[in-house]
């Protein structure tokens, strides 16, 4: 791109000298304008600032000197290289031109090769004055702008480092900050706290201060691997051998997580450390609760079963004996009536001896549901089969039983609690499976007994069990399976069916 001609200003008050200066100059290509005095000259500068000006010294009004020194004491114009026009010579009009300014000089008459290249040199110079000038002012707008966004960048950092201050020292957990070689850079007070130090006492010191000391000589390695790749890492809570070491000599559990950061001295990690003896403390006293619970859960099965036992053997013995002498003597009844007394009671009869055939079937239903007697007398697969052919009937849902006769039988109390999760997987099957088919099978193995229950129903999320009756009725029958030491397996999907697994070691035969 080429750039425009550059402009010159000439200022003296004689016209001859003007044209012949003109004339010269628009041949070499440039543009020219003219003032005939030094106020002229200084208004056409205000409007637009011309490349060079070619000043005469002597003029009325306003000299060239003075012209010189209001353009060089003016930062706007300062910049304008000038050349001095003069007929004078001597040394004194000179220095006195070079101190308002001037930085060249032409005596009249002007020779037209020297001015061309006087002209051109200037122009040079200030051509590459202005790149200068306005390089220099990019530069201190950069160096301008890059102070500010250091200020800002350095106020943030200040900011960063009074947050992280803050969240660091405050932190609800003890933070240790540990270098590449395990030693301490800086605690928070939360630390000082748990492990029972001063801060002094711990910078400086090396991590393995704070751990029993049967962990300390591989805790070295470990740290080691750990910076090979190091990545935030949490050490979880269900670990036994995360301990912590008190000043006092206290071993106490421990929840770790590991944070390495860059740092102007390499890697630092950040240690999190939470202290877990309340945590333990609750969780052991959960897990008492627990067991205790699942053991008086057990007593009152026990003493359940015992109770349905006893009501159905007393059912057995004397209301359904009675009832049996009752179907005895409404027998005899009508072979010991005359005929016409037969006839008249005959009707009624019938009916007490069909409602006495209900009652007996009511009450061995009620003993049946109490406790089987078919269980006691023949066993689990006997008991299942009746078990299943009353589901069948009772819903109308097609069921299959398959299965081998237990030799040695399987202890009561297993046998029992198989037949009651039987019995309670039947009745989820009725309300909630939606079924079509159940299958039941009773197999054994060489070291176990399994009892496989399934159905075609619609099924559940498995792993998503919402605490709801129905699901409740499962925790039930985990819980009576696992107190007899039966291994309880549950496999379902949304739209597959469920099936239920009871396995017994044979051992427990």
């Amino acid at each position: 791109m080429t750039s425009p001609p550059a402009t010159i200003l000439i200022v003296d008050d004689e016209i001859q000298n003007h044209k012949l200066l003109e004339v010269l100059l628009r041949h070499e290509g440039y543009l020219t304008l003219s003032a005939a005095n030094g106020e002229e000259a200084l208004a056409l500068i205000a409007q637009r600032a011309p490349d060079l000006i070619l000043l005469d010294i002597v003029m009325p009004g306003m000299d060239g000197y003075q012209v010189a020194s209001i353009l060089k004491a003016n930062p706007a114009t300062s910049n304008i290289p000038i050349i001095m026009l003069t007929a004078q010579i001597d040394r004194s009009a000179r220095l006195t031109g070079l101190n308002a300014g001037v930085e060249e000089f032409l005596t009249k008459p002007v020779d037209g090769a020297e001015l061309r290249l006087r002209v051109r040199n200037l122009l040079r110079l200030k051509e590459f004055g202005d790149f200068l000038q306005n390089h220099s002012r990019i530069l201190e707008q950069q160096v301008q702008a890059r102070t500010a966004a250091l200020t800002a960048e350095i106020a943030e950092r200040k900011h960063a480092e009074k947050r992280f201050h803050t969240l660091f020292e405050f932190a609800p957990d003890a933070v240790v900050m540990i270098d590449q070689l395990g030693i301490i850079a800086l605690v928070n007070r939360q630390a000082e706290t748990v492990f029972g130090y001063q801060r002094d006492e711990l910078l400086g010191q090396r991590l393995e201060i704070l751990m029993p000391e049967a962990f300390r000589l591989a805790h070295a390695d470990l740290r080691q691997g750990f910076l090979k790749n190091a990545m935030p890492r949490a050490m979880g809570l269900d670990r036994s051998d995360l301990l912590g070491l008190r000043k006092d000599g206290t071993v106490f559990p421990v929840d770790i997580s590991l944070s390495p950061m860059e740092s102007e001295n390499g890697i630092m990690v950040a240690a999190a450390v939470r202290d877990m003896t309340e945590l333990k403390r609750k969780e052991e006293a959960l897990r008492g609760y627990a067991t205790r619970l699942r053991e008086l859960s057990h007593r009152l099965r026990t003493v359940e079963e015992t109770e349905r036992r006893a009501i159905s053997r007393e059912l057995h013995d004397r209301i359904g004996q009675e009832l049996s002498t009752l179907g005895l003597i409404l027998g005899s009844l009508g072979a010991k009536l005359p005929r016409e007394s037969l006839r008249a009671v005959h009707k009624p009869l019938q009916d007490m001896q069909g409602l006495l055939k209900s009652m007996v079937a009511n009450v061995r239903d009620v003993m049946a549901e109490l406790r089987p007697p078919v269980l006691d007398d023949y066993g689990l697969l006997a008991a299942l089969r009746q078990l299943v052919t009353e589901f069948a009937k009772r819903s109308g849902i097609a069921a299959e039983m398959s299965g081998v006769e237990l030799l040695p039988r399987l202890p009561s109390i297993v046998e029992t609690a198989m037949y009651r999760i039987s019995q309670e997987a039947l009745n989820n099957i009725v309300k909630h499976a939606q079924a079509k088919k159940v299958e039941i099978s009773l197999y054994t193995a060489p070291d176990r007994v399994v009892l496989d229950i399934t159905d075609d129903g619609i099924g559940f999320d498995a792993n998503e069990t919402p605490p709801d009756q129905q699901h409740w009725g499962l925790i039930t029958m985990r819980e009576r399976a696992e107190a007899v030491g039966v291994v309880f397996h549950l496999e379902s999907a949304t739209g597959a069916g469920t099936r239920i697994v009871l396995e017994a070691e044979r051992a427990a035969t």
